[in-house]
């Protein structure tokens, strides 16, 4: 599922660190459709929050070849550098995986704590 904005005929893009490093989903779309250039010039900036509540955008169902990672790695080169860094997204404090559809299954697991590699 993605995210569709009816008014611009397009997805709505996140800005990925907003999204998965400071797991602030709205403000990830608002930068991302404000980044995007699918925006008029003159318009207001972009709110998805209104836009979702006003139903212009929506959950869509996207059938296509997409690899959305964050990039894990190990040591010094794991997001956010640090042996606690893994732990500031795997917790059941983090908000962002509600946005991404996992099941009660999937969302356990995603939020339970991880040891750097």
């Amino acid at each position: 599922m993605v995210w569709f904005d009816i008014f611009v005929l397009q997805p709505v893009p996140y800005i990925l660190k907003d999204f998965f490093v400071d797991g602030d989903f709205v403000t990830a779309g608002n930068k991302g459709m404000e980044s995007s250039g699918w925006l008029p010039e003159d318009s207001a900036p972009y709110d998805f929050e209104l836009r979702k509540n006003m139903g212009i955008a929506f959950k869509f169902p996207m059938v296509c070849a997409l690899k959305l990672d964050h990039g894990v790695q190990t040591g010094v080169h794991a997001l956010g550098s640090t042996t606690e860094s893994c732990n500031v997204c795997h917790s059941k404090n983090d908000s962002f995986w509600k946005y991404l559809d996992y099941n009660a299954f999937e969302l356990y697991d995603l939020q339970q704590p991880r040891t750097a590699q």
